[in-house]
């Protein structure tokens, strides 16, 4: 079969697949599908899909930090990726928390660096098991001793 009917079939396989739904829009009944408008390209539907159930959906959360960090699809926009970050990890999203630890440790993802914070979410993501949390809070906690000591 040559290449040009190959791509014929393949045009006619997505068409109906896409045909057998009303819109894109049905596809996304779950944050699952959130993934599909993203694979065809329907970055903006994507973005306003997930804003639309992320209030509920931790996965939506986390998926729109990251593309709001990251400027995936020309969306940067840091003030976005802290909330949905927060938001994330207040939800108990375990990458969610580590990201906090690390943006309130260094002052990235639209948030100023604050240490009572970052230790209190490294605090977290280390019981979750982010050996880099482990890490700053062993620091953290020699400091203190040091700091004590003299």
């Amino acid at each position: 079969m040559n290449s040009k009917i190959k791509s014929i079939l393949k045009f006619i396989f997505i068409m109906l697949f896409i045909s057998s739904c009303s819109s894109l829009h049905m596809l996304t009944k779950n944050y699952d599908n959130c993934q599909t408008l993203f694979e065809f390209g329907e970055y903006y539907d994507y973005v306003n899909y997930c804003s639309e159930y992320a209030e509920n959906d931790i996965m939506a959360q986390w998926h729109l930090a990251n593309i709001y960090r990251t400027n995936a699809v020309g969306l940067k926009n840091y003030q976005k990726a802290a909330y949905y970050t927060q938001l994330a990890a207040t939800n108990g999203f375990p990458e969610a928390i580590s990201q906090e630890c690390s943006d309130y440790r260094f002052g990235t993802g639209g948030v100023r660096q604050d240490n009572e914070r970052a230790i209190w979410w490294c605090a977290k993501a280390a019981a979750k098991g982010d050996d880099d949390a482990v890490v700053f809070i062993a620091e953290q906690n020699n400091s203190i001793i040091t700091t004590a000591r003299n």
